[in-house]
């Protein structure tokens, strides 16, 4: 069977979501904004060797990116939700509801690439 492109994939997901609404909600979706900085932020952690996929377009309360890296103090790879945030930017209704229901997720809140190679970085008690 011949690969799909991502192109049409992405398109298709789009179209999906703009006709049959958010897919975490049920209300019909608007198309996410990406904030100004995560661009950036994504391509800092693909040239510092983390694996980014990026969500952003699913909207909702699935946060914008999530993060695959070795954390230095584990020895082990790890995943990290992310939700990316200007200075100034603050979470929206889906976005807080995500942290109020997955307390125990590795998830945060980046307004930098700084905060996301800290968390990898960071002494945790297991």
């Amino acid at each position: 069977m011949p690969e799909i492109p991502w192109e049409f994939r992405q398109m298709h997901a789009y179209n999906m979501m703009e006709t049959e609404g958010d897919i975490m909600t049920g209300r019909p979706h608007r198309f996410a904004r990406r904030d100004e900085n995560q661009k950036q932020i994504v391509a800092d952690l693909e040239r510092l060797g983390f694996y980014v996929v990026d969500t952003s377009p699913l909207g909702g309360q699935v946060l914008d990116i999530f993060v695959a890296g070795w954390h230095g103090v584990r020895h082990r790879w790890e995943w990290l939700h992310v939700e990316i945030k200007t200075a100034r930017g603050k979470l929206t209704e889906g976005e807080a509801r995500f942290f109020e229901r997955c307390p125990e997720c590795p998830a945060i809140v980046a307004r930098s690439t700084k905060d996301i190679v800290e968390w990898f970085t960071r002494i945790v008690d297991d």
